[in-house]
């Protein structure tokens, strides 16, 4: 690294890198959690956006999400609703409230997983939602647990 650690965004740390003595300058960032580079957009941050993901272990789809999480190694933060209190009425603020859900209110459901871009867009698509950190669609065989 030339230069000094650069406070990133949340969970982030970034350094000037030179790109294997090739003159060019550009902030590459570490997740610390994850500890692996992230890409560089060419405008110092990193094309891949955290995301919050809402779930429980008790649901098929959160225990899917989670597994393909594992294997593609993407970082987001993932909230056990069933944790605690705090996290639970977290979400259901946002489930009894959120336009986004009231298809899920009224036919009954919990609105898990819920995906939560760093804009404050939300969906339950996991395919928008990866859409958002730059991975892929999910394929068939990556679905672990069927219904």
């Amino acid at each position: 690294p030339i230069g000094k650690a650069d406070p990133f965004p949340k969970g982030r740390v970034c350094f000037l890198w030179d790109n294997l003595g090739m003159q060019r300058l550009s902030w590459r960032c570490l997740h610390i959690r994850a500890s692996r580079y992230m890409p560089d957009n060419g405008q110092g941050r990193s094309e891949n956006k955290l995301m919050k993901v809402y779930g429980a272990q008790i649901c098929i789809d959160c225990r899917n999400y989670k597994g393909i999480q594992k294997s593609r190694g993407f970082d987001a933060e993932y909230i056990e609703i069933t944790e605690d209190t705090g996290k639970l009425k977290e979400f259901l603020q946002m489930r009894d409230h959120d336009p986004v859900l009231a298809s899920v209110r009224e036919q009954g459901g919990i609105g898990i997983p819920l995906f939560v871009n760093e804009d404050g867009r939300k969906t339950l698509d996991m395919n928008e939602a990866f859409s958002w950190i730059g991975q892929p669609p999910v394929k068939d065989d990556e679905i672990l647990e069927k219904r």
